[in-house]
């Protein structure tokens, strides 16, 4: 067995990467459950994907991202990946992954802990706790909040009968604190943040065309958009603010989006959400060179880009937060 430092040291496969990628891109008939939902479901089939992730927007600009992935694709089933991607205010992010074998993580119910190599993913009735290390960075994110699931409008889709995607939202919003350790020191900043739940048999091309996310953590509401166009063209989505309680899907005649100069404008009943700074664009192509095209079997050759971003409600209310477009090509 490989040694903590040779599997830190490790680049995900491919296949991990592909399923990486599938998860951060989407997001979860509505209904909460507190069943034990940090406890992977693994399937026997190649196409196999389950993740875990959680974004931060932080009062100083800094923008986090960890992610738990578990795949079947490439040598072996049950393969985990940790990642961490951090923007820190004004710099160029850092996106970095470990990859560990099957009995290598694990899931606790006594602690509702899910651990993969030295992350780990707890919650307790107070508070979620997602610790990430890799082979030059490591980050903690304390979201004040418990991680039940939410099932938004569309949360499943169903692909060739026996084929499909699925997530959840476990926490949709809520107060986090992180500490940030890389070359540079130690770092500990305060904002907001928020925790989903993906599971997969399926391709990404599959399943979508592109997707539109869009979390407003800061203002007098709280409130998650979700706009989606699938692989034949039709467009979905849904809206959840706190003040309602519940997501509420909206109609494709009710957003439209459009691009405006290096940014994006979505325009929705419920108001408009305009980018102000793109933090960071991500594809697996470029990025990861012979590894990234391995993996266009699996998600084609996608762009996720990333962007702050703020919402203005019909009553000229402002709320700040991240947004999320993702574009996919077969």
């Amino acid at each position: 067995m490989r040694t903590l430092s040779e599997r830190v040291a490790t680049k995900p496969s491919p296949g991990a990467w592909a399923l990486a990628l599938v998860f951060l891109v989407l997001s979860a008939s509505t209904s909460t459950t507190a069943a034990p939902v940090l406890q992977p479901r693994p399937i026997s089939t190649e196409a196999y994907g389950e993740s875990y992730t959680a974004i931060a927007h932080m009062t100083d600009g800094t923008y986090l991202l960890i992610q738990y992935v578990f795949t079947n694709a490439g040598w072996g089933d049950g393969k985990a990946a940790c990642r961490i991607l951090h923007v820190p205010t004004g710099s160029k992010g850092n996106n970095e992954a470990a990859r560990f074998d099957k009995d290598q993580w694990s899931y606790s119910a006594s602690g509702n802990q899910l651990k993969v190599g030295s992350c780990y993913l707890k919650s307790s009735s107070k508070e979620t706790v997602f610790h990430a290390e890799t082979k030059s960075m490591s980050a903690t994110l304390k979201l004040s909040a418990p991680s039940i699931a939410t099932r938004a409008p569309g949360h499943k889709v169903t692909v060739d009968d026996d084929e499909f995607y699925q997530s959840e939202i476990l926490i949709p919003w809520t107060t986090a604190d992180a500490e940030i350790k890389n070359a540079a020191g130690k770092k500990t900043v305060t904002g907001h943040g928020y925790l989903d739940h993906s599971r997969s048999n399926t391709r990404l091309p599959k399943v979508a065309q592109q997707w539109v996310r869009f979390r407003g953590f800061v203002g007098a509401d709280q409130v998650l958009v979700e706009y989606k166009k699938d692989a034949e063209g039709r467009s979905t989505g849904w809206v959840w603010k706190k003040s309602v309680g519940h997501p509420k899907a909206i109609s494709q005649g009710e957003y439209q989006v459009k691009k405006m100069g290096s940014g994006l404008k979505l325009s929705m009943a419920i108001g408009t959400i305009d980018t102000q700074k793109r933090l960071y664009a991500y594809r697996p192509a470029k990025e990861w060179g012979l590894l990234g095209k391995m993996a266009k079997p699996w998600v084609g050759d996608p762009i996720t880009t990333t962007y702050a971003a703020t919402l203005v409600d019909k009553n000229g209310t402002s709320i700040s937060g991240i947004l999320e477009h993702v574009k996919i090509t077969d």
